[in-house]
């Protein structure tokens, strides 16, 4: 509501969101080592879809945010919603991976060696 009355409101949530989203880079890459080897690759793929994530937001935004600034925050909290929703898939594939492979390295050692 007030962002469309504060133009510097409105830069100032912007660069706090920049910032936030600066440690989550980081979080996510260190959270997918515990789970997978994280290589080079890996690491190159995540940069440039956060580079490619960041052109498909600017000429949406920037068609609708002179008239309606709020239209910035709104793509801000749908954004959020679907990383969230990505976040928690993301957990449980992960313990149904470690699952799996636990159950697979209980059966590797049932079985005796001829």
């Amino acid at each position: 509501m007030f962002l469309s009355l504060s133009h510097l409101l409105l830069q100032v949530i912007a660069g706090v969101l920049g910032i936030g989203m600066a440690s989550i880079y980081a979080t996510n890459l260190l959270w997918l080592e515990q789970f997978m080897a994280v290589s080079s690759c890996m690491c190159a793929a995540f940069s440039i879809a956060g580079a490619i994530g960041i052109d498909v937001y600017t000429p949406l935004l920037g068609q609708f945010i002179v008239n309606n600034p709020m239209v910035f925050m709104w793509t801000v909290l749908a954004t959020v919603m679907v990383w969230i929703g990505i976040f928690v898939a993301a957990i449980f594939v992960a313990k149904i991976v470690q699952a799996q492979t636990k159950t697979k390295t209980a059966s590797d050692r049932d079985v005796e060696p001829e």
